[in-house]
């Protein structure tokens, strides 16, 4: 996918959801830098363990681009995946049906750097 756009897709891990889905997402999102993006063009996906929730989330950048209606449909398609315990299918394509969009709005660039790193964050 990096080959492809400039996008960014960043992966984390929480063990616990205490303030509701969307808070954790925004306050996860800004701990670990992600609209630092030269194009505010970041997603997150969100696993959260003991809630066995997930969601995914997108900076302006993108969002602007995807609409609010795509959002949820990357969380069913991994939700579907991972009801048959096909947790690594889930996240593949929730992360490929990201990289398709962003490569649909945000090509590579020429001096493009990997301005995230490709590291799974974990959180509390």
């Amino acid at each position: 996918m990096e080959r492809r756009c400039s996008g960014q897709i960043k992966v984390v891990i929480a063990r616990h959801c205490w303030l509701g889905l969307g808070r954790k997402a925004r306050r996860l999102f800004d701990r670990f830098g992600l609209s630092a993006t030269v194009e505010r063009n970041c997603a997150m996906v969100l696993l959260v363990t003991s809630n066995r929730q997930v969601l995914v989330y997108g900076d302006r950048g993108i969002h602007r681009h995807v609409g609010s209606e795509f959002w949820p449909a990357v969380n069913q398609t991994m939700l579907e995946r991972f009801k048959s315990d096909d947790f690594a299918g889930g996240f593949c394509d929730a992360i490929a049906m990201i990289g398709e969009r962003m490569a649909e709005h945000f090509p590579p660039r020429e001096s493009a750097s990997n301005e995230l790193s490709n590291r799974i964050e974990y959180a509390a």
